[in-house]
């Protein structure tokens, strides 16, 4: 039986984003996320897939995405450069998404 919405917090709804995505990736250049199926969907596009799967909150299941851009999704076997490179382009990817500004510390 699944939950309804209102039964969902927000970890629950960070753990489902997390299984759903945890055998893709993400190109930054085209700032897509690859599915392990071949599908190569937005932010926006992933949200529906997993919110309609699981009955979520849009926003909240694209803030899970977006952290798990920001947290898990970062290949391997990157040299120092390229994975400056990355950073760089994932926090450029989160400011359009958000439209916001990202604060550098």
């Amino acid at each position: 039986m699944k939950k309804r919405q209102k039964d969902f917090d927000d970890e629950d709804i960070l753990d489902i984003v997390d299984e759903a995505l945890k055998e893709a990736y993400i190109t930054t250049d085209e700032r897509l996320i690859i599915w392990p199926n071949g599908e190569r969907l937005t932010v926006d596009q992933s949200a529906e897939k997993i919110k309609g799967e699981n009955n979520l909150d849009n926003e909240v299941v694209k803030d899970c995405i977006m952290a798990w851009v920001e947290m898990d999704a970062q290949p391997e076997n990157k040299n120092k450069k390229q994975e400056e490179i990355f950073v760089e382009e994932i926090q450029n990817w989160v400011v359009v998404q958000f439209n916001c500004k990202v604060f550098y510390f």
